[in-house]
């Protein structure tokens, strides 16, 4: 079983993190998950909490696109979180002086983790269980149509041989 281990040191946590292939059972956990989080509001919930950032005279100026924040909250609770959790194997607090991170983590604790932490390990995660990266299927238009006559063009002659 495909395993990964990663390290992570800061002033708050040090932390090895050992993530492994999924299991039958942690996809099903995987999607109750998500399935849970598609019926709550906390994306918009998190994003009104951030503070904007000011300008030279105090203006609020914008974090992003309206709503973006929001959506930002909703993949991360969709597809980052879940991936996170259900691909522990273990996790290993080295120092007792710091924060400790648990296997049980909310995803309000989840929220809270330091970026550097949350990108190393969902790649960790994302390593050992590719078949739960999201699929974004491409946007109508040129690029969509010449790839699908190219996926149809190779289907024809792939039959007609």
């Amino acid at each position: 079983m495909l395993k990964k281990v990663i390290e992570y040191r800061d002033d708050e946590f040090d932390v090895l993190i050992t993530v492994r292939a999924a299991r039958v059972k942690d996809g099903i956990r995987r999607t109750l998950i998500m399935n849970e989080q598609l019926g709550t509001n906390l994306g918009e919930e998190v994003a009104r909490r951030v503070e904007a950032p000011k300008g030279e005279e105090g203006e609020t100026l914008p974090l992003a696109p309206p709503g973006a924040g929001a959506i930002g909250i909703r993949l991360l609770r969709m597809y980052t979180y879940p991936a996170c959790v259900c691909s522990i194997d273990k996790i290993e607090n080295l120092d007792p002086a710091k924060k400790e991170l648990s296997p049980d983590i909310s995803i309000e604790d989840f929220l809270e983790l330091p970026d550097a932490l949350v990108m190393i390990w969902e790649q960790a995660a994302y390593d050992a269980n590719p078949h739960w990266l999201p699929r974004i299927k491409p946007l109508p238009g040129k690029e969509g149509e010449a790839a699908k006559k190219a996926s149809s063009n190779n289907s024809k002659s792939l039959t007609s041989a």
